[in-house]
């Protein structure tokens, strides 16, 4: 990516993380409850922390070798276990003039379910094997400017090794900090990888804010570490399916975002009235989504009560922070309202 001079920081600019800059593309609101949460960036979209945990498959056939050895040693350790189980109890079963069928039947399905759920994880582990086993060579053209479909296991086939990056990466002159989840590295090149949120029927699109984040990081490689990085990969969710975006396409969304978020942030550190939300997201905004609340909480924070239809209170991170109702899918099915 080449330099330009539009990207550089003034010297009353604040530093601070891509994933910061991204929320503020999305919206400004969401980019102020990200800065003033803090958190740094992983090059994830952050999940909602109230929903089911997710299996994390491995991303690298060595650890895909590793987990199936763990698993089967696991099973092997385990085994005997519930069988010497069932034996005593149908015993013990018979001796006390229960039912010895009954009770094997109940124990066993007990028993054996930590080995039926072994056994469905070595499946998966040998399907994703054969299928990064089975997989080709292929990798993006650096000259095309549209977005291109890529596989995981074709890049890693291409001669791309898989890195954590072990540090974040610092651009004094943008004043900008980010950290991709993982870096593909061969030769001279490096491609930082963001994974996307899930999100139901928009799993695979993508939006502005992915265009700044790509652009930001493949600018953070280049600046650090003197390599190129053409394009960057967003992988959509769990899943090894991806895009590749092209830097030098994706650096106008870059522009943009820099000049919105320092404007944005000098407003809120000035106490000016706050930005107004992007309503065309709001719908969908995890920041936006409620959740239930204690009352002592609310009040605690100084909150006025939200309530639902169902009676309940609910909170949400830009309610609390802008003192509003977002108007959230899930606020306007519950209903809420100020007391």
């Amino acid at each position: 990516m080449n330099s330009d001079t539009e990207l550089l920081a003034k010297e009353d600019d604040p530093w601070f993380g891509v994933n910061v800059l991204t929320e503020f593309v999305f919206c400004p609101r969401a980019g102020i409850v990200e800065i003033e949460k803090q958190r740094e960036d992983e090059g994830e979209e952050q999940e909602d922390q109230r929903a089911n945990v997710h299996y994390m498959p491995p991303h690298q056939l060595v650890e895909v070798v590793q987990e199936i050895e763990r698993v089967t040693n696991s099973m092997a350790r385990w085994m005997p276990v519930p069988v010497l189980s069932v034996l005593i109890t149908v015993v013990a079963a018979w001796r006390l003039g229960w039912c010895p069928a009954v009770v094997g039947i109940f124990f066993t399905a007990g028993m054996f379910k930590p080995i039926v759920s072994a056994l469905h994880q070595l499946r998966e582990l040998k399907a994703l094997y054969d299928y990064a086993q089975s997989r080709k060579a292929a990798e993006p053209d650096p000259q095309e400017q549209s977005n291109q479909p890529v596989d995981w296991w074709e890049l890693q086939k291409a001669g791309f090794e898989v890195f954590m990056p072990p540090r974040k990466l610092e651009d004094e002159k943008l004043r900008l900090v980010g950290r991709p989840w993982r870096i593909l590295r061969r030769g001279g090149e490096q491609i930082p990888v963001f994974k996307k949120r899930v999100d139901g029927e928009n799993a695979t699109s993508i939006y502005e804010q992915h265009y700044a984040r790509m652009a930001a990081y493949c600018r953070l490689l280049e600046s650090c570490t003197g390599s190129q990085s053409p394009y960057g990969i967003v992988l959509f969710g769990y899943t090894f399916r991806g895009v590749a975006i092209n830097a030098a396409v994706a650096s106008k969304s870059l522009r943009t975002g820099l000049a919105n978020a320092r404007e944005a942030i000098r407003e809120v550190k000035q106490g000016e009235t706050p930005p107004a939300p992007m309503a065309a997201w709001c719908s969908r905004c995890p920041h936006g989504k409620p959740f239930v609340t204690r009352d002592s909480v609310t009040k605690a924070r100084g909150v006025a009560p939200v309530i639902g239809i169902d009676g309940r209170e609910y909170r949400s991170e830009c309610g609390d922070r802008f003192s509003w109702i977002p108007p959230h899918a899930k606020a306007l099915e519950k209903r809420l309202r100020k007391t």
